[in-house]
């Protein structure tokens, strides 16, 4: 990748020490040496007595903590965390969008007796229905798609 620094910078000198340490390490709050010395002559500039290089250091290792354990608890959040029914965010999110998607069905791809699944009326049941009942209706379609396959074949079938 090319380098839209001049190749004097000390910003990347600066970035080859953060690479010797790491990401991980970044994230978990250490910061290269040089980073601090770089910084020192810029807080100092500033004349502010109470933002001390040590105290800007503590401040940055304590966001970026405070951010990667953000990150941490949204991803166990969404990946194990089991709300109700025993399912996770993502297995209701991808049930709620099975029904989406099944719900744009014609009524005509079932057969007469099944219709009734796609009916109005039920549609706004089924939406603030339970997770385990979205599930039983999309078998119903499911099975149902099979049947109204099955009787186009049986009616192409001459005997």
């Amino acid at each position: 990748m090319e380098s839209l620094l001049p190749h004097n910078s000390s910003l990347i000198t600066l970035a080859q020490a953060q690479d010797l340490i790491g990401f991980d390490n970044l994230l978990v709050g250490r910061l290269p040496k040089l980073l601090i010395t770089t910084m020192e002559p810029i807080l100092a500039s500033l004349n502010n007595r109470k933002f001390t290089i040590h105290r800007w250091a503590q401040e940055l290792s304590r966001q970026l903590l405070l951010f990667t354990h953000r990150q941490w608890s949204y991803r166990n959040s969404t990946a194990h965390y089991k709300p109700s029914e025993g399912k996770t965010v993502a297995e209701h999110e991808l049930v709620d969008e099975q029904v989406r998607s099944l719900l744009l069905l014609p009524s005509s791809s079932l057969p007469p007796q099944h219709r009734h699944l796609l009916a109005q009326d039920q549609t706004k049941s089924l939406l603030n229905g339970t997770t385990t009942a979205k599930q039983f209706w999309i078998a119903d379609i499911h099975s149902a798609l099979v049947e109204a396959a099955l009787f186009r074949r049986l009616k192409r079938t001459k005997y």
